[in-house]
């Protein structure tokens, strides 16, 4: 099942892009305050 396991892992990946903008906003939020 290699392909199941690189979906997978696109779609963790995806994920990760996804949330990264939310995380550094939300981490300038707090080092600023």
């Amino acid at each position: 099942p290699y392909h199941a396991q690189l979906a997978i892992i696109a779609a963790m990946l995806l994920l990760a892009a996804a949330l990264a903008p939310f995380a550094i906003a939300y981490s300038l939020k707090v080092s600023q305050n």
